[in-house]
């Protein structure tokens, strides 16, 4: 899959899994998650401050900013509804 923040300047290929290995080579896509498009709510991992921090400026998301993912099955925008930061 690929996703794109255009807010914040984010386009990415991701990688299935979340361990340490997959996180090297961009963000990660949670196995026992749907992927983006299918019913349920799919999670992808990465980090903010390494291995390449895809998403290091996540914190300007604001709600109604949009996440495109695009996958073998089609394209998929998201709008975010809400923010909520929690303690690392």
């Amino acid at each position: 899959a690929r996703i794109e923040i255009p807010k914040i300047n984010a386009d990415y290929t991701v990688v299935e899994g979340t361990d340490r290995e997959s996180l090297k080579n961009g963000p990660g896509h949670y196995p026992e998650t749907p992927l983006p498009g299918e019913t349920g709510n799919a999670a992808i991992a990465g980090h903010r401050t390494t291995y390449g921090a895809p998403f290091y400026r996540l914190d300007e998301l604001q709600p109604g900013d949009e996440i495109k993912t695009q996958t073998l099955k089609g394209s998929f925008t998201y709008i975010l509804t809400e923010k909520t930061i929690v303690n690392p």
